[in-house]
């Protein structure tokens, strides 16, 4: 008799713990794939930031270029004047 306690209460005790295994390996396999939803979001951000980055770089090196060119266009009158004035 104590023998089929012991198995019973070992049985049931199984089961419980195999539940909760169970339990265990579907809330990693949910952790799992909110990680993976997060990298594919942290990703994209990433790249939506280094396309913004590169915009603004290109507007400022644009901005640099034209400030050259109207410098040059400057010097070439201020040379051109000081030609006519000897």
């Amino acid at each position: 008799m104590r023998a089929f306690v012991a198995v019973r209460q070992y049985l049931l005790s199984s089961e419980v713990q195999s539940k909760e295994i169970e339990d265990l390996r579907n809330r990693i396999q949910e952790l799992e794939m909110q990680g993976e939803k997060t990298l594919r979001i942290i990703r994209n951000l990433g790249e939506e930031t280094l396309g913004s980055i590169n915009d603004l770089s290109e507007d400022i090196r644009n901005g640099i270029d034209n400030i050259y060119i109207v410098l040059t266009e400057l010097a070439d009158k201020k040379s051109s004047k000081k030609l006519f004035i000897q």
